[in-house]
């Protein structure tokens, strides 16, 4: 599942993303909200991202979304009903919700139980790594000035801000003078030296964080990023595996080899990770089929294996959700039923099925691997199926994995809301076999 930015050049990113960026907003413009459960206001305006910012509209849906796309795309109106339109698996809408910024009541969205069933689907690990990219895109764009107001970095402009003064034997012109030994060594001898003896005051949104410290194992230890939160020792964890991979191609280059085509995608990866840690996402780059690397629209990237890392990840005795629309769509097309099935999470419906003037529209879901994950599975296929009701002549079902868990629950619905709403079950055990159960 993507969120798609119609006003951008064809941007999208994963629905986990925008979820990771959905729950920082709320920790820190409206920490006494649910993120789960509560809505945000659209707010929308075709006004710069500056002036959303001045006018108290941070918490919002259009400011969320500017910080997401492309910094060209930072002062371009987001949260339209097109981008509620696109995003419809991915985004409620919601008619009213309070505006803190002027105390009304305005449009607003929240995350659908779906979008949120991919979060929780995800790992621990995962979860913390994308909240830590939404922070460090914050901390990079955003700076508080003395009054408390917001500035947007990339907007600012005017003369750089001065250094410390540089003691004058360690200008670069001093530097550069030095003519007695290896020049570069000595030129780096006196960088270290100087920088050892500088005092140095951290900062923090413009403003000193602790007292000032003197020498590099001080610096080391008072470093952070993007928050006094993430010190030395988080970070040096975070980029030890970043590390070790650019070191493992590194060596290849020395020794005159060529890298292979997946250690080609391992450094775009590396990149990518690189680029997010430090709070500069960049467009989904990745090498063409005619060999080119770049940034290409979604529709001409060759898909990732993304779908066998997940796979890899389910349990033996479990079903993804591809291989459930399979076992469905081979259960149908016997039957006469000419089948449009939607691999991996594309957005549209998962299985529509016709036959003479019958159509069937099916929603799937694959086992997940946690109790809760199941049930956040069920809620998100029953969501997305009520979701799809508008034809009063069509079949409407949901396909799970023919588990327990996903039998009791299917057995706990209401029966009045089965047979008000023409429901029914489509259970796939591990075999392939297919379970049709109506009202």
């Amino acid at each position: 599942m993507v969120v798609f930015f119609p006003h951008v050049n064809r941007q999208e990113i994963p629905a986990v993303r925008f979820v990771a960026a959905w729950k920082v907003w709320f920790e820190r413009y409206n920490p006494k909200g649910s993120w789960r459960e509560a809505a945000m206001p659209r707010c929308n305006r075709a006004t710069g991202l500056q002036a959303q910012l001045d006018g108290d509209r941070c918490f919002s849906v259009d400011v969320l979304c500017r910080f997401l796309v492309t910094p060209p795309y930072r002062n371009t109106m987001h949260a339209t009903s097109p981008f509620m339109a696109a995003n419809q698996r991915a985004l409620d809408r919601v008619d009213r919700v309070l505006n803190p910024a002027t105390g009304m009541q305005v449009q607003g969205a929240r995350p659908t139980y779906e979008a949120i069933g991919a979060w929780d689907e995800l790992g621990e690990a995962e979860r913390v790594a994308l909240e830590r990219d939404v922070r460090a895109l914050l901390e990079t764009d955003v700076e508080v000035d003395d009054n408390g107001e917001a500035i947007v970095q990339a907007e600012v402009e005017g003369p750089a801000t001065a250094g410390a003064d540089v003691p004058a034997e360690h200008t670069c012109p001093q530097l550069f003078a030095a003519q007695t030994g290896d020049r570069r060594v000595d030129i780096v001898q006196k960088l270290v030296a100087w920088i050892h003896e500088e005092p140095f005051q951290a900062h923090y949104r413009q403003r000193p964080v602790g007292r000032p410290i003197v020498g590099w194992d001080s610096r080391l230890r008072g470093y952070f990023w993007p928050d006094p939160q993430t010190g030395y020792k988080e970070v040096h964890q975070q980029m030890v595996p970043i590390q070790n991979g650019l070191s493992r191609l590194a060596r290849k280059i020395e020794a005159g080899q060529r890298w292979t085509v997946d250690e080609e995608q391992q450094l775009i990866d590396l990149a990518h990770q690189l680029f997010r840690w430090g709070g500069v996402p960049q467009n989904q780059v990745t090498k063409r089929a005619d060999g080119r690397i770049g940034n290409f629209p979604s529709g001409q990237l060759p898909a990732l294996p993304l779908q066998e890392i997940a796979e890899k990840q389910i349990k033996a005795d479990g079903l993804t959700e591809d291989q459930v629309k399979k076992a469905v769509d081979r259960w149908l097309r016997p039957e006469g039923w000419e089948t449009k099935v939607q691999p991996g999470r594309e957005r549209g419906i998962d299985i529509e099925a016709h036959r003479g003037g019958q159509r069937w529209i099916i929603e799937a879901k694959g086992s997940g691997s946690r109790p809760q994950m199941r049930v956040n599975y069920f809620l998100a296929v029953l969501g997305t199926i009520l979701h799809r009701m508008d034809d009063p002549r069509a079949r409407y079902s949901i396909a799970l994995p023919d588990m327990p868990q996903f039998r009791r629950l299917w057995e706990g619905l209401p029966g009045l809301a089965r047979a008000r709403t023409t429901l029914s079950a489509i259970f796939v055990d591990q075999e392939g076999r297919v379970q049709h159960v109506t009202v």
